[in-house]
């Protein structure tokens, strides 16, 4: 009933928020915009990088390696001509080890960009 649905959203909302935290915790990705409800948005940047044109090409290429493996599937925006990842934590049966499992994946296929 609606209990469940309000449960769901509420897991999600606390997934997206543990993302949040994640992101402000690193150094190497940045919010984008404020987390709202279950939506993240994010961006890789590393340290000394600070030309959007290279930060924009290097979310691109972040975003097609991800989508391409098949675990995960992101969208992207431009926010401010900022190439943006979009991370919504929705599905109806996901779990906490489901996005642990894909913010490690995001990180591990950013290590592989060599950055």
């Amino acid at each position: 009933g609606i209990e469940g649905i309000r449960g769901k959203v509420r897991e999600h909302i606390r997934l997206a928020n543990w993302i949040e935290n994640e992101i402000i915790a690193g150094s190497r990705f940045e919010l984008m915009a404020p987390v709202t409800m279950n939506l993240v948005c994010f961006r890789l940047r590393p340290k000394g990088i600070n030309d959007i044109n290279d930060l924009n090409l290097m979310n691109e290429a972040l975003l097609s390696r991800l989508n391409a493996c098949g675990k995960v599937y992101l969208t992207h925006t431009k926010l401010n001509g900022a190439y943006t990842l979009r991370m919504v934590i929705a599905q109806t049966y996901v779990q906490e080890r489901h996005v642990f499992s894909a913010w490690e994946l995001i990180r591990t296929m950013a290590d592989e960009l060599n950055l």
